[in-house]
């Protein structure tokens, strides 16, 4: 709450859904979903509702497309597209929709991109931590 009054926590540490190892982004959609990153576990995100209910879990270990090795910063843009970057990877974040299905990645000569968040314009802003810079992407 805006109040700083403590509401809830969800997930335990351990390899099934609702489950992390090292959560590392967190972020809300407009229909206030919570999607978490956890790097340890090389896939995308867990999704879930605002009461702490697993919804679904998307994107997988390994180098190809939709795939993650360590997942960390996500974020949502005004048309629920789910952002995600992982900082081994060297491409700045993949692009999935509501649903999971991946989109596209978004590529730029990137060592660690970590943070990652979305402009009233739309425009996308990837942190790059091992080259002190941020890229952009309209």
């Amino acid at each position: 709450r805006a109040d700083g009054t403590f509401v809830q926590a969800f997930g335990s540490y351990v390899w099934g859904p609702a489950q992390f190892v090292q959560p590392q982004g967190v972020c809300v959609d407009g229909a206030d979903n919570i999607f978490v990153t956890d790097r340890t576990r090389g896939r995308l995100a867990q999704q879930f509702r605002a009461d702490g209910t697993f919804v679904q879990a998307f994107g997988s270990y390994v180098w190809g497309p939709a795939q993650f090795v360590q997942p960390q910063g996500v974020c949502v843009d005004g048309a629920d597209n789910i952002f995600v970057t992982d900082r081994t990877r060297g491409r700045l974040a993949q692009q999935f929709r509501a649903d999971g299905t991946f989109v596209r990645a978004l590529e730029a000569r990137a060592t660690f991109p970590c943070g990652v968040c979305v402009g009233a314009d739309g425009a996308l802003f990837v942190a790059d931590g091992e080259q002190c810079r941020v890229h952009t992407f309209r």
